[in-house]
């Protein structure tokens, strides 16, 4: 294996197994009762003991329908059902990982904490601790946020961001399909020397990630960035340049079609399981979980699957690069579509994407190197 797979593993070592990213922001929490205020029984003592222990720790307190109410007025907004929230706190690192998720990703600011009357208050509260001891631990510092004042662009405006950004994340993927004229990157990495190619891999990723960059500027506008207006354009996005790849191939013949039908049910399912619409293993969930808490960081796994696609079959010969083309360009969709994410940092988002090519790029070569060890 070349010298370059190691400065690769290395690499995937200092950015990968870093320190979480601490981030210096100013966050809330609002305390819900379930089942709402003024209960009787149980449920009332609850309440009086609630109100204390809340006012003591500078919370607010509040029932399920201010909750809802406060959800539709006000951006930077994250809560999750009483049921959902329940869930997610009998499981490792759920709620803390959510609270990450939320504040860290999506620029929200303001977070709802439920407690349920029909559970020892004790251990809740140690649960609230350790959550607040979590989110401090990763730079986040607690006190009231005002509500931001929201500037909304003319709807034209909006479209013409919209549009230009349509263009760019179609045109470039497309684009890094032919990194030099007329050769397969195997040819030549045999005629420009040894480690040169490798060069071109990451001058195609230094490519995507200057694009990704400059749209991920132009959607930095109040209605994308809190999601007040729909982007319309991301499953457009996805899918457009597979459908125009299979168009230019068309013209060599039709036995590009399996494979560009393999890769349009690859992108589907991708963007079912970004919608939520597509079931995620548990075991997943977990490992998400994990790396949000003890990382800081969780690789996309549609840019793992899609860069190691494109790095492993770039090295293949021509004829065997050309059929599986349209798998290749999964890598370079999906780090487009990552900076479409107007609501993430641009920051995380930049080395999120640099450590799935990283880590694609050496399992491919790996492969590859075994491959051709084997003789397969």
């Amino acid at each position: 294996m070349n010298t370059f797979l190691t400065r690769s593993f290395c690499a995937i070592f200092l950015l990968f197994f870093c320190p979480n990213l601490a981030s210096s922001k100013t966050v809330s929490l609002i305390i819900a009762l379930d089942g709402g205020l003024s209960q009787e029984g149980a449920g009332d003592i609850l309440e009086q003991d609630m109100k204390h222990w809340a006012g003591d720790q500078g919370w607010r307190l509040v029932d399920p329908s201010s909750v809802a109410a406060l959800g539709a007025l006000r951006v930077g907004f994250f809560y999750l059902s009483p049921d959902d929230f329940r869930y997610w706190s009998n499981q490792p690192n759920g709620i803390l990982a959510r609270f990450l998720r939320a504040f860290r990703e999506r620029g929200l600011n303001t977070g709802v904490y439920w407690i349920f009357s029909d559970l020892p208050l004790s251990v809740q509260r140690e649960s609230l601790a350790r959550l607040i001891e979590g989110l401090k631990s990763r730079g986040f510092k607690f006190d009231n946020v005002a509500p931001r004042l929201i500037i909304m662009e003319p709807p034209g405006l909006l479209w013409l961001r919209r549009v230009i950004v349509l263009l760019i994340a179609v045109v470039v993927p497309l684009s890094t399909l032919t990194p030099t004229p007329h050769h397969t990157l195997s040819h030549w990495e045999r005629e420009q020397g040894r480690g040169q190619g490798e060069g071109v891999i990451f001058l195609v990723f230094l490519l995507l990630l200057l694009t990704g960059m400059f749209t991920w500027l132009l959607l930095q506008t109040d209605a994308f960035k809190f999601q007040l207006s729909p982007l319309y354009i991301v499953q457009i996005v996805f899918l457009l340049p597979f459908i125009l790849l299979a168009i230019f191939q068309a013209r060599d013949g039709y036995s590009h079609l399996l494979v560009f039908l393999l890769a349009m049910a690859v992108a589907f399912v991708a963007l079912e399981r970004s919608a939520g619409r597509w079931p995620v293993f548990s075991g997943e969930y977990y490992v998400r979980d994990w790396l949000d808490v003890n990382i800081g960081i969780r690789p996309r796994i549609k840019e793992l699957f899609g860069w190691f696609c494109w790095s492993f079959i770039w090295r293949q010969d021509k004829s065997a690069a050309k059929r599986w083309t349209s798998l290749a360009l999964f890598g370079p969709v999906a780090t487009m579509n990552s900076f479409l994410h107007a609501h993430t940092p641009l920051g995380l988002i930049a080395v999120r994407s640099a450590i799935s090519m990283l880590a694609a790029y050496a399992a491919a070569a790996s492969v590859h190197w075994f491959f051709k060890r084997k003789n397969i």
